[in-house]
């Protein structure tokens, strides 16, 4: 396959959306709204590669669901071989940050835990000098780390509709 056949004409065009879209969010409203949008993109994901047409709303849909948690699409993305040791480091440092967010009205990049996960990001921006280290936000690094995640999932799901499973011969 040649990259002009796996990057789509428009393809950014969503992700540019979504990127514009927090940089404008409060510091809440962009891990809430990054998390969510990592939650859909991860079951797109499994879903490209799963058998076409055949995987039930039942498996994802509600959090009683084998993959109705963050934490769980996550897991079985890499278990699947969707995701690599970074991105999955990432996912469930963004999943611990969006918890922090949601369970603690206080909590916002300024506290210590979330500045300290922001930091840990592999995909985040990241300073080359001192004067670099105190310009770069936690929230930047937040933002900067989930954009690249946000186009390595995008990518991965192409590459899985293509390599997608095929369901085993029956025996006679």
């Amino acid at each position: 396959m040649s990259e002009e056949e796996l990057i789509p004409l428009g393809f950014f065009t969503e992700y540019d959306s979504v990127l514009r879209f927090l940089q404008d969010e409060s510091d809440r409203g962009v891990v809430l709204v990054a998390a969510g949008f990592f939650e859909q993109q991860l079951i797109a994901l499994i879903r490209s590669y799963l058998l076409e047409n055949r995987v039930p709303t039942t498996l994802h849909t509600g959090g009683n669901t084998p993959l109705g948690t963050f934490n769980a699409r996550i897991d079985i993305a890499y278990a699947l071989g969707l995701i690599d040791d970074e991105s999955r480091a990432d996912l469930h440092l963004i999943r611990r940050i969006r918890n922090d967010f949601a369970h603690d009205w206080s909590v916002g990049f300024e506290n210590r835990r979330v500045i300290d996960r922001c930091a840990a990001l592999h995909y985040a921006v990241q300073p080359t000098n001192d004067d670099e280290e105190s310009a770069i936000t936690p929230r930047d690094k937040f933002i900067s780390g989930a954009a690249v995640v946000m186009v390595m999932l995008a990518l991965n799901e192409q590459i899985a509709k293509e390599n997608r499973l095929a369901q085993l011969p029956r025996r006679s």
